[in-house]
């Protein structure tokens, strides 16, 4: 993780950790820099089931990796938003997961970072 780097590309086998490992990138950099931060999936249903509800082979949810001190959590207690899907960090950062298939929610976003 260097400032210098603006893209990096994957190519790794199936069921390496992709979504584990880019989770985890994304949500270290909301918490360095402030701003609005998408991670994207071909559909929205594809996000709720892979992030929102994944877990790894021994049990631990995604969403537990994120440190819950970072978190601002909402009404339900929970650490994302389910209206729009979207993570709100203490330090003002915003996640949002997105389905590509509604490219029109994504528009005009101005995002510090992106996932895909």
């Amino acid at each position: 993780m260097s400032d210098k780097v603006k893209f990096a590309a994957l190519c790794c086998h199936r069921r390496y950790g992709k979504d584990v490992l880019a989770l985890q990138t994304i949500v270290s950099y909301a918490l360095k820099v402030k701003g609005v931060y998408f991670y994207l999936a071909p559909f929205r249903t594809q996000i709720k089931q892979i992030i929102l509800e994944g877990q790894m082979y021994n049990g631990v949810s995604f969403l537990d990796m994120i440190p819950d001190e970072a978190v601002i959590f909402t009404e339900r207690n929970k650490k994302y938003k389910a209206d729009d899907l979207s993570i709100r960090f203490k330090n003002g950062s915003t996640l949002f997961f997105k389905g590509c298939d509604n490219p029109d929610s994504i528009v005009g976003a101005g995002a510090t970072g992106v996932v895909n």
